[in-house]
């Protein structure tokens, strides 16, 4: 790797798009390494507020070049979401990026990697989201069932969806009369 590319990140390290570009000549010049040490060099430069943004990124990356390791991107991704479940943002580029990777993998290899969407999406919706983010992650649950799945597992996705119904409407009947009692 040349010491130009260093000075580059290190002359705007204050850019995502400068680490985001690195990343990816990492990649292509197959320097493991270095990538896996990568984020904390950028983490040292770029704004705390950035961070999340940039882990996003470098698994994107992961997960959409020809160099690029599914595994390594989805252990980026399986770390944002336990660290901050209820960033309904993260949990959607996770998943769109894996349904964009079933897209391009032969049929019979498939079956698998449906049933790693399931249970992402089945974790999404196990979360206490606002019912805008549930209602989005149910609604691209079924999108997905209808093109990969059957009847049964449409039905499952529908079942959830009145479960998170259920769930909302008595939470919120439960915090009415709460109000009710404070105020006597």
């Amino acid at each position: 790797v040349s010491t130009q590319s260093t000075w580059v990140c290190h002359k705007h390290g204050e850019s995502l798009e400068t680490w985001n570009s690195y990343y990816k000549f990492l990649l292509q010049h197959k320097k493991l390494d270095m990538i896996k040490a990568l984020p904390k060099h950028a983490f040292e430069q770029l704004p705390s507020s950035q961070h999340i943004q940039a882990m996003v990124k470098f698994g994107g990356i992961e997960m959409k070049e020809p160099n690029g390791s599914l595994e390594r991107g989805r252990t980026i991704f399986e770390g944002l979401v336990s660290k901050y479940p209820k960033r309904g943002d993260l949990w959607s580029v996770y998943v769109d990026l894996e349904i964009n990777v079933l897209r391009n993998i032969n049929k019979n290899d498939q079956s698998a990697h449906i049933h790693h969407i399931r249970n992402i999406f089945d974790r999404m919706t196990t979360l206490n989201l606002s019912p805008k983010t549930m209602q989005s992650f149910l609604t691209r649950y079924m999108a997905f069932e209808k093109e990969y799945g059957n009847e049964s597992t449409q039905k499952q996705v529908h079942e959830k969806a009145l479960h998170y119904i259920e769930y909302k409407c008595g939470t919120q009947k439960k915090k009415k009369k709460k109000k009710k009692k404070k105020k006597r």
